[in-house]
């Protein structure tokens, strides 16, 4: 049996073959070369910046941690002192409790909300009032739904006091030895009496005595009497002191 001659390999083959090898490498060869000289140039100019900026992209993300929430107890309310009395339909109330809470007011009159402020601070503008006795309650709830409550009373009174003068007597004369002018009346128990801008005392029952200093000739004394409401009224006597 006769063997089929073995055809050969042309040299030039070969050849080719293994320039295109050399070619690969130095393709690689040069990449990695420039690569090198860039990121050199990276780092000359943007030294350690560049540095950290690639131990963050590497370094692990860490977890966040939060702080509990705090669950602080609600203040009752504290409420601005206000008169006993006033003369005034409408008030305005403030106070203080824990921030960012709904406040509720409540009277016989009006039923408001508002919400305090960060401090704590509130107000209710306006809050109308009944003759006579107001009973109004401030209120927050805690974080059971229990209310904390403040309460404060306060008296609508616009009737103006009573005032009488006993002496002395209008049209009155008196001698030109007359050092001082008594003056005698009564009126509300805990106002304020003025004579001629001269402040009298009240006693408990409302009664009062003041000497008012005399000169010569018509003398008017303005006598007014203020109660605790702010409520005015106002008489006039009107005397004579002889020259002779």
């Amino acid at each position: 049996m006769k063997r089929k001659p073995r055809s050969s390999v042309p040299h030039y083959t070969y050849r080719r073959s293994k320039d295109a090898g050399e070619k690969v490498i130095y393709k690689r060869i040069l990449i990695v070369v420039l690569a090198t000289m860039i990121l050199g140039v990276v780092v000359w100019f943007w030294g350690t910046s560049f540095i950290n900026l690639l131990g963050f992209l590497a370094k692990p993300e860490e977890p966040v941690q939060t702080q509990p929430a705090l669950n602080l107890p609600v203040t009752k309310p504290s409420l601005d002192p206000l008169p006993e009395s006033t003369n005034s339909k409408k008030i305005n109330i403030e106070g203080r409790t824990s921030g960012g809470h709904e406040v509720t007011l409540e009277s016989s009159a009006d039923v408001l909300k508002t919400t305090s402020e960060s401090n704590g601070s509130f107000s209710f503008d306006g809050v109308t009032l009944k003759k006579g006795l107001n009973l109004i309650k401030v209120y927050v709830l805690d974080s059971s739904g229990n209310k904390l409550e403040e309460s404060l009373v306060i008296t609508l009174d616009n009737t103006p006091p009573s005032l009488e003068i006993s002496q002395p007597k209008n049209g009155q004369t008196f001698t030109s030895k007359t050092k001082q002018i008594e003056v005698v009346g009564v009126t509300e128990a805990d106002a304020e009496v003025f004579i001629n801008d001269l402040q009298a005392i009240v006693n408990p029952n409302g009664q009062f005595t003041f000497n008012y200093p005399a000169k010569k000739g018509t003398l008017s004394l303005e006598i007014k009497a203020t109660d605790k409401a702010g409520n005015t009224k106002k008489t006039t006597v009107t005397i004579t002191i002889s020259a002779k």
